[in-house]
């Protein structure tokens, strides 16, 4: 596959070969096959420069944990996620990072689930929560993408909360 080859690639041509890469594994994580995307979005990382494009970072390393939530290997997804974190919060602020940390926060979310760690999923879906929430209340900008991440953010920390009373019932 030549679009994979780094050596034949020219470095004034990596971020739009990075754009490539995460775009097709974006496609690629729609259509559930992960265990592909997670290895076009490692070539990505490993081509993205670490010293700037952040953003693109970050964004890679949120696919990455999204794909290895799904594909259950829950070390490397609490890697990426945090890898992502950090990121995002060393970049400024504006409604994109704000969206961005709500997304990582939700799959962290998910994860602590998986891991049977209920207070720390409803303490992050919480934190998604309240940043969507924020970014809810200017009704001009809010996008398709917004809503459909408040609507998640609300039904897992709901549920979470739902989860954590039969614990305390029982």
């Amino acid at each position: 596959m030549a679009l994979v080859q780094r050596d034949r690639c020219n470095t004034a041509h990596l971020p739009l070969y990075t754009t490539v890469l995460v775009s097709l594994c974006q496609t690629m994580i729609s259509l559930s096959d992960y265990k592909h995307a997670k290895g076009l979005l490692l070539l990505a990382l490993k081509h993205s420069p670490t010293e700037y494009c952040k953003d693109t970072r970050a964004n890679i390393c949120q696919l990455l944990g999204q794909c290895c939530l799904h594909l259950r290997q829950y070390r490397k997804c609490w890697k990426y996620l945090y890898s992502a974190l950090c990121y995002y919060e060393s970049l400024p602020s504006s409604n994109w990072k704000m969206k961005s940390l709500a997304q990582v926060h939700l799959y962290i979310s998910y994860l602590c689930l998986h891991l049977g760690h209920v207070s720390q999923a409803i303490e992050h879906s919480g934190l998604a929560l309240d940043l969507v929430e924020v970014l809810s209340v200017d009704k001009e900008n809010v996008t398709p993408e917004i809503t459909r991440l408040y609507t998640d953010t609300k039904n897992m920390t709901l549920g979470l909360y739902s989860t954590l009373t039969l614990y305390v019932d029982v």
